[in-house]
């Protein structure tokens, strides 16, 4: 059972990726077709990494990640182009964060180990100590741009430590650790984190779901995010943090 319930989310993400999921009809599912029919996961992300227009695949496995290139709706594994580093990998993401046009990957695992790999061309280089985002392991990471200014920001949650958000610091070359005075270094058991405009202000909120089903919707104001109804803190243009949303429960 668990087997085919990773085959069909293998197989919806391949829908997504290849297109052949027709607007006004029903989907069909194509994982043979694909190539995909026999890869066991537990999660996948779509990414053009290669930047040929195609989207393709990366899935998390029981190995740790696999990289599927498209190759005109039909995928065949590439190969990490970073060597092992996928190895027990708990969250990955997608985004560009040096706003040089290809999508970098940050990966991180509960045993403490973060990696930001720079896309150069193709040739991807672990900067993540250089960036200070090399400090602390996860369950969660989440690119964003929080604070407005074009660049992308990141957001990591820790299964035994503090969730961490780093703001880019663009020309400086180098992230900043700005959890607390944003509002979300809380020590959690945060599972996944999603930005999302919702309330439609113009600047991105998050979302966490909580493996203690104690879930958060932290709404974004001027640039600044709190929970649990604290107010207080300034973002860079002066504008006040304030105002937790709500909590759920499952």
């Amino acid at each position: 059972m668990l087997k085919r319930r990773w085959f069909a989310l293998i197989g919806a993400a391949v829908m997504m990726l290849t297109g052949r999921a027709g607007a006004a009809g029903p989907l069909r599912e194509v994982s043979r077709e694909a190539g995909l029919d026999r890869v066991e996961a537990r999660g996948a992300v779509r990414v053009d990494f290669d930047g040929d227009g195609s989207l393709d695949l990366m899935l998390f496995t029981q190995k740790g990640l696999a990289l599927y290139r498209n190759q005109q709706g039909r995928f065949e594994e590439a190969g990490l182009p970073f060597g092992r580093g996928g190895d027990g990998v708990s969250a990955a993401a997608w985004g560009d964060f040096d706003r040089d046009g290809d999508p970098d990957l940050f990966t991180t695992s509960r045993d403490g180990a973060s990696r930001l790999y720079r896309n150069d061309g193709g040739a991807f280089v672990d900067v993540a100590g250089r960036m200070g985002v090399g400090q602390g392991g996860g369950m969660a990471a989440a690119w964003g741009d929080f604070d407005g200014d074009g660049d992308l920001d990141l957001f990591c949650a820790g299964p035994r430590t503090a969730n961490r958000l780093y703001r880019n610091e663009g020309s400086r070359g180098r992230f900043v650790e700005v959890g607390q005075e944003a509002g979300v270094a809380e020590t959690r058991t945060t599972r996944v984190g999603a930005w999302g405009d919702y309330d439609h202000d113009g600047d991105p909120d998050l979302y966490l779901v909580d493996g203690s089903g104690l879930n958060q919707l932290l709404r974004n104001e001027g640039g600044a995010i709190h929970g649990r109804g604290r107010t207080g803190g300034r973002d860079r243009r002066g504008g006040r943090a304030r105002g937790y949303v709500g909590r759920f429960r499952q």
